[in-house]
């Protein structure tokens, strides 16, 4: 939600915030991405200081293609996609507890691990960004208000 906030206060629209944590949906690479924004950097820099700031992602890819890659392609793809912190920790736990899982079991314990969260931050987002434009336009309000009230007093 902190993200939408944010988001909408930088001037995105709630299409585009939701859009950005759906293709990104990594928190410390949206922030960072965003405050880059922000400052006007180039979009280079900004693609490469997200991915730098999402190193790990490919450590935890790595390990968990020691699990997964017996699946195909595209599932292994969207796996790595996916991939949050809390997600790779409960799922790479589970399946060393659990050495015999089947694939099918490992992948469906995984992706039930990532979509819950997954979906709260997308949504959160979007009730994020309604909301900071809720506070811009009430915090205008309020302030116009004032404004216009010390006027009167002034006259």
């Amino acid at each position: 939600m902190v993200f939408g906030v944010l988001a909408a206060e930088s001037g995105l629209d709630i299409f585009t915030a939701v859009a950005f944590s759906m293709a990104v949906i990594a928190g410390a690479a949206q922030f960072t991405a965003l405050s880059l924004m922000q400052d006007q950097a180039p979009v280079l820099i900004v693609i490469i200081v997200g991915l730098a700031v999402n190193l790990r992602m490919a450590l935890y890819s790595a390990t968990l293609a020691t699990h997964l890659g017996a699946a195909p392609f595209w599932t292994r793809a969207f796996v790595a996609y996916a991939i949050l912190d809390h997600s790779f920790a409960l799922a790479d736990q589970k399946i060393k507890n659990e050495p015999d899982m089947s694939l099918s079991r490992k992948l469906c314990f995984y992706f039930g691990a990532t979509s819950l969260v997954a979906v709260i931050w997308v949504v959160g987002t979007g009730f994020g960004a309604w909301l900071g434009l809720i506070i811009a336009a009430l915090v205008a309000l309020l302030l116009g208000a004032e404004v216009e009230r010390r006027l009167r007093d002034t006259s």
